[in-house]
Parts: C-alpha cells; structure tokens; sequence
C-alpha cells in the first residue's frame, strides 16, 4: 500500500518537483519531506525522547522519519517501547518509521561470496539482508502486535470467576481475533520431554470479551492443576486468518 510520496530524504529535497507530484499521481497523495516540517506534517529525524514527547504536544500531525535507527545489528526494537507508548496516548501522532527494514549488504565474489555491509555502516536493520528474522524482528512485533497484554507475571489466583481466569488485554484490531491456551513444560537439556504438559490439562481456547469498560478480557484460561505440575502457561492470540500476533507464556505461578 503507498500512501505518501518520499521527496528525498535528510534535507535533499528538490523543492522544484513538489507540484509534479500531484501532476502525475491520480491519487493525489500526500508528498513529506522528511526531517522538516512540510504541508504541516512534522518529520523530525532521530528525536531524543524528551523532544519527542515535546512534539506531542503540537497541534500539527507528527510523523517522525526515522524514530529509532538499527545500527550494528539487534537494535531497531530498543527503546521502541518508551517510544510507543507516549505515541499511543497523543492525538496527533500519525506513526512514525524505523530504520531499516533489512540489513543492506553486497555479496563479494572477489571474496568467496562474502556478504560485505562495511562494518557497523550497514548492517541496521530489523532482517538480515535474507530476511533473517533477528532480536528486533520480534520485539518490534509484540510492541506493535494488534493484540497487547500488559501483564509480565502473574500471580497464582488472579482475577478468577465462574467462568475461569481473566487477563486485561488492549485489543486495536477491527476484526475478530482468536485465542488459545497451553499448559507446558520446559525441555531438558538433552532430552524430549518438553513442550505441552499434556498430563496437566493439556491446551484449549480462550475467548476475548468485549465488554462495557476497556480493556477487554481474555477469559476461560485453566484455573486449577490437574495432576502434574505444569511449569508454564502459554497464550496465542491469532488474526482471523490464523496468523499469530503474538504467544505469551508465563511462569508456573501462573498454572497454579
């Protein structure tokens, strides 16, 4: 999907050709200048988080260019949760980009085939340059999941009812999503004993709950222990498709 027109980047701007755009493109999409305030849309480039908390509250739309950058390789995901979370709650934020997408690399025949990114320059981004899914690959996934749950442990007992346990989740997807719960063990090393603690209630579904206040809920999670001890609780959250956004897993107070 394009939904804007790049005019260079990082103050190469050729001013001239602003109205071709709008000449040509039938869609008549919006042209940005990236890293300055143009068509009053701000771009900053690689804001501080204190000046991008500055730029929230802006009356303009903001819609940083480069909001986090990716040197050496692992790093497009760090500090993206500040990040969000403070363009979440603005009314003006508009997204904002990560640079890159993938590491940008030269094979060398002169060198045995030898992928050559020059050092630290190049190897920034969220794949490697065959689409290797890296560290940042997935904390930029469960930052940016449609489905977000806050909760890093929990607790044996926590809000349980009739129906089961419940878990506060933040859900921004339109569509129906899914949800599924495991009860596991962990592998030992050299072993095969790990994976779904089948004696222990096994797996089944969840089910995601509107409900009059936000956030919605996640409920019908195993509330008690069958048999063996489990040690870990596992949730995944699906799109209606059946692709995951994103599986959480949680420790054995959890399964308690």
């Amino acid at each position: 999907m394009h939904l804007f027109w790049d005019n260079w980047q990082r103050g190469g701007w050729n001013k001239e050709l602003d109205d071709d755009f709008a000449r040509w493109d039938p869609q008549q999409r919006h042209v940005i200048h990236p890293q300055a305030k143009f068509q009053d849309l701000g771009h900053p480039a690689l804001p501080r988080l204190r000046r991008h908390e500055q730029e929230m509250r802006r009356a303009r739309p903001y819609m940083p260019t480069e909001m986090l950058h990716g040197p050496v390789r692992w790093r497009a995901g760090a500090g993206l949760q500040d990040y969000w979370e403070v363009m979440r709650q603005s009314k003006v934020s508009a997204g904002g980009f990560i640079w890159a997408f993938l590491d940008e690399a030269v094979k060398r025949v002169d060198l045995d085939g030898h992928l050559d990114n020059r050092g630290n320059l190049a190897p920034d981004g969220i794949v490697g340059p065959y689409r290797e899914k890296e560290g940042s690959y997935y904390a930029i996934k469960e930052i940016w999941s449609p489905m977000v749950i806050a909760e890093k442990e929990i607790a044996a007992g926590f809000r349980r009812d009739a129906d089961g346990r419940e878990i506060g989740t933040r859900l921004s997807m339109r569509s129906n999503a899914s949800s599924s719960w495991q009860l596991r063990k962990f592998a030992r090393p050299g072993g095969t004993d790990g994976g779904i603690c089948r004696y222990c209630g096994g797996d089944g579904q969840a089910g995601i709950v509107d409900c009059a206040r936000c956030p919605r809920e996640i409920k019908n999670l195993p509330c008690r222990r069958i048999g063996s001890r489990p040690e870990a609780l596992a949730l995944r959250v699906a799109d209606p498709t059946g692709r995951e956004l994103w599986t959480w897993v949680w420790g054995a107070a959890a399964c308690q």
